[in-house]
Formats: C-alpha cells, structure tokens, sequence
C-alpha cells in the first residue's frame, strides 16, 4: 500500500483507521529502525507482525507486511498501524532533536569508559526479559565501548543447539537481519568519520556472519542478500581508504578466508572480494596465494568457473603470472569467448585484450571467434590502439564481411579498407553472397567509387538495391542509371505482360517519377521496342496527345451541375436522386434536361424548355464563380506539367458551354493547344463529335490520342472517335475503358503510355 504519510486519514474509512488504531494501543513490545536512508523496519512482538516501509521521491511512503490479509488484498491493519506509529516517531524526534543529541553525546562519553562485561550486566539487569532489546542496544553501541566483540553479539543473537546447528525461522530471522543492518549502519557512520580499524571490526563480524548463514541456511539466501550487499559496498568503499598495512593485511585474511570456503558465491551486482582488496596485495607470496586460490577455484568450481576464470585472467596480465596447470590451461580455453564479452562488460579494456593475445584464435569456430574478435575490436578502440583496431577491423570485413568493423577500418587505414574491397570483389561474384554485396556497395558508395557501384548494382540485378542507392548515382550516372531501369522493365514486360509486368513494376515507375528519372527511362523504352520489333509486322500507332475532359477529371464541377439540376427540378416539383447523376453526367444542358423532364412527367414547351435551362445555366455559373486553382483535383496540375514535358499534345474536350470561364479560373487555360466545349460540337457524348474535332485541333490521328473521362458516355465517345480511353472511378461504370484509375494522382503520363503499349 502507498499512502502520503503525513494525510493518511484521507486515504481509509473511519471502520479501517479505529480497526488500525485499536492495533496501535495494543501493541506493546515493538521495534523501529531504520537499515539504511528511506527504509524502515517495524517488528512487533505482542502482537506479532512485521512491516517493511520505505520513503518514495514523490513523498509517499509505501508499506509492505507479511501476513495473509495483506498478500490478498495490498493493504491490511498491521501496514497502517505501522504507518501510524512511523508517523508518530518522526515527529517526536523532530521535537526533541536538539534535546535527544545532548543526550547522545552524554550517553556516548559514559559507554566509552565502559567494558563489555560492564554495559552487558546492565543490559542484562534492566531488560532481561528481551533480547532482541538487549541485541539492539548492543548494536548500536558496541563501537563506543573497549574491545567490542561483534562475533559474539551476532552468535549469541543466532538460534542454534546444542550441536551448533543454526536454528533461523522466518520470525527469528527479522531479528537478526535487523541486528545487522544496525551494525552495517554504524559501519557506514564510522567510515564517514575515518574510524577505518572500528569499521572492519564491524565488516569483519558481519561479512563471516551473513556467508555463514548463506551456507548453512540457504533457503533464507534471498533475504540475506539486501544486507550481504550493503556489506560488501561498504568494504570495497573502505579498501579505497588509505588504510595502514596491518589493516590491509587482516582484509587480506578475511577475504581470503571467506574466497576460500566452500559454497562461496559471487554476489550479482557487487565486486568480489578479492577484486576489493587487489590494489594491496603487494607482495609476492601474497600475490601467489591469491592466484593459487582463484586458480583452483576456477577448476573445480563448476557453477562459478567463469567468474572465476575473468580472475585468473586479470592476474596473469596484472601480476604477469604465468601458470602451467593443464586443466587451468583447459578451463581457460572452453571459457575463453565468454571471458572476453566479460571483461569487455566490465569494461576492462586492457585485460580484453591480453584475453585475447594469449589464445589461439584458429581453434574456435567461425562464430564464437567473431565475437572475440569483435569484443577484441571494441576494447583496442577504448585503449587508442590504433594499429590493432587496424588489424582486428581488417580480419573482421575481410573474413567476416562485417560492415561496421569496414566502417572503422576505413576511419583508421584508408589504403587497407580498398584492399578489403578488391578482395570481395575478386572472390565473390554478384549476387552470389548478400552479405558481400552490402559490403562492396556500402564500400564503394563511401569511398566515392561510382562506377564500381553501378556495376555491381547492375550485375546482381535486384531493383531494390538500385532504388536505395541511385540517387547517389543520378547526377554523375543519369543515362546508365536509365539504361538499367529500361532494361529491367522490359524485360519484365516480356516475361509476365499485362498486369501482372503493372503490379511487379508499379513500384519501380512511382520511384522514378519521384527521382525525375521517369520520362528518360519512357523514351529508352520506346527505342527497345522499336529495335526488338525490327520494323516487321503492323506496329501501334505511338501516343503523342492527350485530350482531357473537364468535369470530374480536371475539376470536380459535376456536383455543382447536380445541385443545380436539383435547384431547378425542385421549382418544377420533383426530387431528383444521385441515380440521375450518373445520366446527366457528360451529357449536354438540353439533353439533361430532356431527360429529367422525361423521368418525372413533367411537360414543358420549348420556349419554357429553354427558359429553364438558361436558368439552371445562371444557376450553376453562381455556383462556379469562386473556383480558383485550389479547386484542381489531386495530381491534375502536375500530371498536366509532366505530359507537357513528354512532349505531347494536349487538349480539351468537354461538353460543358462553360469550359473557358472554368479554366481561366483555375489559371491553367495557356496549358492547353486546344480548347473544345459544348459551343464547339453540335451533337452530345456519347456522340464521338467532340473528340473527334479535338483530334483535328491537334493535328493527330485518333489512334495517337488518349481520352481521359469521368463518365459512361465519354469513354464510349471516345473509343467511337478512335482513341484510346481512360476511366476515372467507378470501375463497373467505365469498364469498357482501356485503363481505369482512380485519379491523375495514382499514375503518370510514362505510365499511361506504357500500360497501353
């Protein structure tokens, strides 16, 4: 449970704070303490119940107790009672601060000039009936008095039988890490203060007391393990001290001793002890001791050889020690490739690379030997070595075709990242390994080497890699780039044909139109097919012209001839629906109108005839008069500049009377040689009249023409005038239509043509 220790009221009910504070007046015997900042340890014995607390950094406190209720439902009366009492106690020693520390100091002068066996009959008189009191006072003030023994405090507070077997059970268990979490908190203030001899008295009990428990009671290991690492912190931050040498020898001892016995493990997350006291372990027959035991441990130890074995190595580049054990020697060999990728994450640069100086390379697998390589690399690259990054980068490109160690080899010998290029290249052909041709085409576009680019590009023959690489290649490569990109395209076409050769090349035409390599591709395109048709045989005519209509291709005004057929048909009394859209579209303003009136019975002279259709014209030119160039439907600008580009021929070809006006605004009139509208042709679509005058207009025959249109009756006008039609949208209505697209958005001029070539 999380609460604002100071606003607990807030978070619970009436029923659960009386519940709580009933707990509270009925417990008696408790302890509080505190094992280190943010922490607290609450342990009541009457009644019996234990909670962990500990202060967050958003100012809450969080609670956690061992009972059943709690493990249920997060949050019990124990946890709040505990809260409370914590509550209570930090505000009492806020009011007392000044008065609990002359106490302190009063109390500190009187134990110093007190013996052991002195302050333990006090204690013994005065709380006979509570050791784990007695315990806590022994803990916190053993330090202050002469010749402490902490071995025997922490035995005495250990239940044991007669046999000297260790009696833990998870109550008793509170009582003794509590103790030393006291003591290791003294530890801690006494190296504050410099007091090195009183702190390893401390470390020296407690560091044989915890492996002890570890040991001979190792379901408990877990809980031990918060207070076995706060130990080992403390001792390694001690032997960064300037210690005198009889206290660097007993930490010599006390480490050893403790390396030494059976069952002793590594701690994840803290250093070993050995490593802590390595910068004083001066003299020879130290050292050898040392290196004696790690050596045997890293043999037989088989759940810790590694840790064990990264020792050993150290040692040997350290105290350049050599040893001639074979099993070591063995050991050393297996281990190696995990040796390495520890000491590199430990971050011991230098032994990585004595590591790896010492072994044979060529007797591991391919795998494992890349690795400690790579580890090797890594290291030399740490050190400043620059002549064994060399190396280790040159055999890891050249054997390994690994393109980072290429990256640094380029960085730190020019001349030997071009050898590894040839090499590759001489050895592998393309397309033949993926790896190596990554590594020549990363190479080769680094170094600048273009033409080596563009010709493995073009021998391994995967348009991917093309597309990723060419716009490298556009500016100093253009025509070969277009050469490649035609040859694959046609010979796709041949190979699949139809849409099948569209789906595969779809990518490939929208990239090019993106790197404006699209119309250079287009005409190589068309020399091929000229040149592979030999001039044999009746030839399709080539496409030099577009004629465009302007509803729903151009501009959508078609909903503005709708709304005001809707306008006018309402002042005559009928609803007209979107089905009479679909008739009406591409239709003239008479032939619309005959048919609306047909469709809803409604009789009318021609005089009235034409009255209404001047006025439904009045209408929708009210409707258009604020288009402007924003109105143009998605890709009809650029596909109008690019088929400008291609050099064809462009036109107009609508049925509406207001073509003109609409151009102007949308202020794309000059873009066009020809401009149709209904003025310009006396009979409807899907009457071919207006195409084929637009054919004329431009001077070309029908077949060169492509139509683009919108609606039913366009595309059969346009396939009656003898051109070629393209669809915009709906797909079952314009299926009688060459190609069908969705907008001018989704294609390109190149790619009209080449689809109905």
């Amino acid at each position: 449970m999380k609460v604002v220790l100071f606003d607990i009221e807030s978070h619970f009910n009436a029923a659960v704070m009386e519940e709580a504070m009933d707990l509270v007046r009925e417990t008696n015997e408790y302890d509080l303490t505190q094992p280190e900042e943010g922490f607290f340890h609450f342990i009541s014995r009457q009644p019996d119940y234990h909670v962990e607390m500990a202060f967050k950094a958003d100012g809450t406190v969080s609670a956690k107790c061992q009972c059943t209720a709690f493990k249920r439902t997060k949050q019990c009366k124990h946890a709040l009672a505990a809260l409370l009492m914590l509550r209570d106690h930090i505000l009492r020693s806020r009011r007392t601060k000044s008065k609990s520390k002359h106490e302190n100091l009063l109390l500190d002068d009187v134990l110093k000039k007190m013996t052991v066996t002195e302050l333990r009959s006090f204690i013994s008189i005065h709380a006979q009936s509570h050791s784990a009191f007695r315990a806590e006072i022994l803990a916190n003030y053993l330090h202050l008095i002469k010749k402490p023994d902490y071995h025997h405090l922490l035995l005495d507070m250990t239940p044991m039988d007669k046999f000297g077997t260790i009696k833990l059970n998870r109550n008793n268990l509170k009582t003794v890490r509590n103790i030393i979490a006291t003591l290791l908190r003294q530890a801690q203030q006494l190296l504050k203060e410099k007091a090195l001899s009183e702190t390893f008295q401390i470390l020296e009990a407690t560091l044989h007391h915890l492996y002890r428990l570890s040991i001979k009671v190792p379901q408990f290991q877990e809980q031990l393990s918060t207070e076995l690492r706060l130990a080992l912190r403390i001792f390694d931050a001690l032997c960064h001290q300037s210690m005198a040498p009889r206290l660097q020898q007993s930490a010599f001892v006390l480490s050893m001793d403790i390396s030494g016995r059976e069952g002793y493990t590594f701690l994840k997350g803290t250093k070993p002890l050995l490593l802590s006291i390595e910068p004083f372990i001066l003299e020879e027959k130290s050292r050898h001791a040392a290196f004696q035991l790690a050596e045997k441990k890293a043999v037989l130890d088989s759940r810790q050889q590694l840790p064990w074995a990264t020792i050993v190595m150290r040692w040997m580049r350290l105290w350049k020690v050599r040893s001639t054990s074979k099993p070591l020697k063995a050991v050393l060999n297996r281990l190696m490739p995990d040796i390495l990728q520890e000491l590199s994450r430990q971050g011991d640069y230098e032994d990585v690379i004595y590591s790896l100086q010492s072994v044979q390379t060529d007797t591991y697998e391919k795998t494992l030997l890349r690795g400690m390589l790579q580890a090797g690399l890594r290291a030399a690259r740490q050190t400043g070595d620059r002549e064994l990054v060399s190396k280790l980068s040159y055999e890891l490109s050249l054997s390994y075709l690994d393109t980072d160690a290429w990256d640094i080899l380029l960085e730190t010998d020019h001349e030997s990242a071009h050898r590894v290029l040839r090499v590759v290249k001489e050895y592998y052909a393309p397309g033949t390994d993926d790896i190596a041709d990554q590594l020549l085409l990363r190479g080769w576009n680094a170094t600048g080497h273009k033409d080596e680019l563009l010709e493995r590009l073009s021998a391994i023959g995967d348009m991917s890699l093309l597309m990723r690489y060419d716009d490298q290649l556009k500016t100093s490569h253009r025509l070969q780039l277009e050469d490649v990109y035609a040859t694959h395209i046609y010979a796709t076409r041949e190979a699949y044909g139809g849409v099948i050769a569209r789906q595969k090349l779809s990518n490939i035409f929208g990239h090019l139109k993106s790197i404006d390599l699209s119309a250079g591709v287009a005409e190589k395109l068309k020399l091929m097919d000229k040149k592979n048709k030999g001039g044999t045989g009746p030839q399709a005519a080539e496409i030099r012209g577009f004629v465009f209509d302007l509803d729903g291709v151009i501009v959508d005004t078609a909903v503005h001839h709708f709304q005001s057929w809707k306008k006018i048909l309402k002042e005559l009394g009928a609803d007209i629906t979107e089905e009479d859209d679909h008739h009406t579209r591409g239709a003239s303003r008479m032939e619309s109108l005959e048919y609306l009136l047909n469709r809803y019975s409604i009789v009318l002279t021609q005089e009235e005839k034409e009255m209404w259709a001047a006025k439904k014209n009045e209408v929708y030119l009210e409707a258009i008069e604020l288009i402007t160039p924003r109105d143009l439907l998605p890709g009809a600008l650029a596909f109008l500049i690019d088929t400008r580009k291609a050099g064809l021929k462009l036109a107009l070809g609508s049925a509406s009377k207001n073509a003109r006006g609409v151009l102007k605004k949308l202020a794309i009139e000059e873009r066009f040689d020809a401009i149709l509208d209904g003025n310009d042709a006396k009979e409807s679509k899907p009457h071919p009249e207006i195409f084929t005058k637009a054919c004329e207009a431009l001077k070309l025959d029908p077949a060169e023409v492509v139509v683009f249109e919108d609606a039913a009756k366009g595309v059969q006008a346009a396939l009656a005038a003898g051109c070629h039609a393209v669809g915009l949208g709906d797909p079952e209505a314009l299926k009688e239509a060459d190609i069908i697209i969705s907008g001018l958005d989704q294609t390109t001029p190149t790619l009209i043509i080449e689809q109905l070539s």
